[in-house]
């Protein structure tokens, strides 16, 4: 599913604060923008974090409940965006394995968390994989773990985990040492401001892009700061579209309409003033100008020290029959 052409989630995680009535507004805002998929975060701070971890509170308040997830899911096929979540916990996989989502993604935090690999794999569904703050070896031993468990389809994001990212933090050429190495499709989980890192992304070979949105980066919560609003991310559904086609085929030559610019662009070679005819011809009685004539710029090697077939007033092109005669 991520070969054909670049994949753009929005990821929703836990920017609906909350409240499930906000959730299904995301998916609608993040549909109408133009993105592929939606994505959610399903941890519980009971199975996350220790009872008395600093962010034990914050993590109840804003989890996604689990019996949220068909309405999530079918207000997604509602509005033809695919539906995906990061389960946290086993339960989480089950619970959302039933509402049969696009993909399941593996949080960077749970690259090392082989019995969710393990069951996320055996769910049969397409998995993401997140990397952030992992080595090769971490992410080759989530890969193995993963495809011994039974996943058929799975893919790698290149992700840093820092909220937001730096653009000196990004480190995208390892999209493309991933790809060479695992062969699998690599994307980018993109922290970073705006939308020029994730294009970047796609020039270096990024599949898939995925960027946290919400309505109002200035509500309070631990994701909303970094966020995409929607009208940046329309911009981002645009710079998805744009960069692979403007990627070309790697050949270099004018093609289609720039081709109609060389006659009018390129320079011929004109008479700078009066020229006998069987007078030789210089550097000094020539001249390069637009556009493009019989004799061009590129020629000047070819026709000096030629002798001119005609005589030619200032302005006049230098005749074609210069390329065929013989010097003196």
């Amino acid at each position: 599913m991520w070969n054909d052409k670049p994949y753009l989630i929005a990821e929703i995680g836990s920017n609906h604060d909350g409240d499930k009535a906000r959730a299904l507004a995301l998916i609608r805002r993040a549909a109408d923008v133009g993105a592929d998929a939606v994505k959610f975060q399903l941890f519980r701070a009971e199975t996350m974090v220790v009872a008395d971890h600093p962010a034990f509170e914050t993590l109840a308040n804003l989890s996604t409940p689990l019996e949220w997830l068909p309405e999530l899911a079918s207000r997604c096929r509602e509005l033809s965006i695919d539906f995906a979540a990061t389960p946290f916990d086993l339960a989480a996989v089950e619970a959302l394995a039933a509402c049969e989502p696009a993909f399941i993604k593996v949080s960077s935090s749970d690259v090392t968390y082989l019995a969710l690999l393990r069951a996320a794999a055996k769910t049969g569904a397409p998995l993401l994989l997140s990397t952030g703050m992992s080595t090769m070896e971490d992410v080759a031993r989530a890969v193995d773990t993963c495809k011994r468990a039974g996943a058929r389809q799975l893919a790698l994001l290149h992700c840093v985990s820092l909220y937001p990212t730096p653009a000196e933090a990004m480190h995208l050429r390892a999209i493309e040492t991933m790809a060479a190495r695992f062969d699998l499709p690599v994307g980018l989980s993109d922290h970073s401001p705006g939308v020029a890192i994730a294009a970047a992304a796609l020039a270096l070979g990024a599949r898939i892009i995925e960027k946290h949105v919400t309505d109002d980066r200035r509500r309070p919560g631990p994701d909303h700061s970094y966020a995409l609003e929607f009208d940046q991310f329309a911009q981002l559904v645009e710079a998805v579209r744009m960069v692979p086609v403007a990627l070309g085929d790697g050949e270099k030559r004018a093609r289609g309409a720039e081709r109609q610019q060389i006659r009018r662009a390129r320079r011929g070679l004109y008479a700078r003033r009066a020229i006998a005819a069987g007078e030789p011809i210089d550097g000094d009685a020539i001249v390069a100008l637009r556009p493009q004539a019989a004799v061009n710029a590129e020629d000047i090697d070819r026709v000096c020290g030629k002798r001119a077939p005609e005589a030619l007033a200032p302005g006049d092109p230098l005749p074609a029959s210069l390329l065929l005669s013989h010097e003196d």
